[in-house]
């Protein structure tokens, strides 16, 4: 029995061709649709639709593209305070980052040691690689490893400085994290509590024993790399890290592969990107039950310079250049309704 258009009243044959979908004034088309379609109109009867459930999967993945860009959280839903000083050093060798681009938004911190040039550039180079990277159309979680690739490639012509790299790219309900070194990232999200893993040899055993057999295969007559007393040495010359920009005299020795983490964000979700400042003990549970602490007082609305002054004043033991830029969601008056695809996806049954 030949079935007739209910747009043009058209007989219907049985085709295969991209069927258009719109949603939310966004438009696609799911290729290879199999099914009666009228020859005038391309309207497609939904009741003799072939592998439906690959058409729906289709259907669901456009839609929730389009509904994760409409939840784009703007620059003016991320409230963002910083502090840094030089504490009780002579010099501040901390840089940082804070800036909205491409629709979210960008952090970082960078620790300088043996001076600040490598920190100066990452901090001053950051968003434009990241942008140089966008233009690629690459995923958001490759353009921040490539942007980090990058970085660690041009930083590589400094011998003896270096820096730690910290950054959160905050995009919708969603944040990436990318860290190299020591610098503490805290994040709360949809699953509990996020803290990056720091990269020393104090802190990071299994880092450790990877640099330290790095270190005793790299060793020769000419040159002598070895882990001791809490640092990576060459000769002279040595760091607390096990991942870094810079330091071109332990290139092969450090590891040069960021950590990378994807996090679904709450609608208060509270970021804080850190120096190492605000560490005070290689013992974890300690500094963690810290961490929390410092989350627990952003949430009740304390902002980065009296953060800092409290971990001062709780810690003033703690000597080192100190960071702190803190990001809060703010949730919107009403919150977006969850998607519904019913009437959309209604050829399925």
């Amino acid at each position: 029995m030949t079935t007739r258009c209910r747009q043009c009243d058209t007989d219907m044959v049985l085709d295969t061709r991209g069927m258009p979908i719109a949603y939310r004034g966004e438009t696609t088309v799911i290729p290879s649709v199999t099914g009666n379609i009228c020859p005038v109109c391309g309207e497609v009867d939904r009741d003799t639709i072939e592998n439906s459930h690959r058409v729906k999967r289709e259907i669901y993945s456009f839609c929730s593209m389009i509904r994760a860009k409409d939840r784009i959280m703007p620059a003016d839903r991320i409230e963002v305070s910083t502090f840094s000083s030089s504490n009780r050093r002579t010099d501040n060798e901390d840089r940082y980052v804070t800036t909205p681009v491409a629709g979210g938004y960008l952090l970082g911190v960078f620790d300088g040691h043996n001076g600040s040039a490598v920190a100066d550039y990452a901090a001053a180079n950051l968003a434009r690689l990241f942008l140089e990277q966008l233009d690629g159309d690459h995923p958001y979680p490759e353009v921040l490893r490539l942007t980090v690739s990058l970085l660690i490639k041009e930083c590589g012509k400094w011998d003896h400085v270096g820096s730690t790299l910290s950054v959160v790219f905050i995009r919708g309900s969603w944040a990436l994290v990318a860290t190299l070194g020591d610098s503490p990232v805290l994040i709360t999200h949809a699953n509990g509590v996020f803290m990056s893993t720091p990269h020393n040899v104090k802190g990071n055993p299994s880092d450790a024993t990877v640099v330290a057999e790095r270190c005793e295969a790299m060793s020769n007559h000419f040159r002598c790399f070895c882990v001791d007393n809490g640092r990576v040495h060459r000769g002279d010359f040595g760091v607390s890290l096990t991942r870094a920009l810079g330091d071109r005299e332990l290139e092969g020795v450090l590891i040069d592969e960021p950590d990378l983490v994807s996090l679904d964000l709450l609608p208060d979700s509270v970021v804080i990107v850190a120096s190492d400042g605000i560490c005070f003990t290689h013992n974890k549970a300690a500094q963690e039950d810290f961490y929390k602490l410092l989350l627990d007082q952003v949430h009740h609305g304390v902002e980065s310079p009296y953060l800092a002054a409290w971990v001062r004043a709780t810690h003033p033991e703690i000597r080192d250049n100190m960071t702190l830029l803190v990001a809060q969601v703010i949730p919107k008056a009403e919150e977006e309704a969850d998607l519904n695809l019913e009437r959309l996806m209604a050829f399925i049954g």
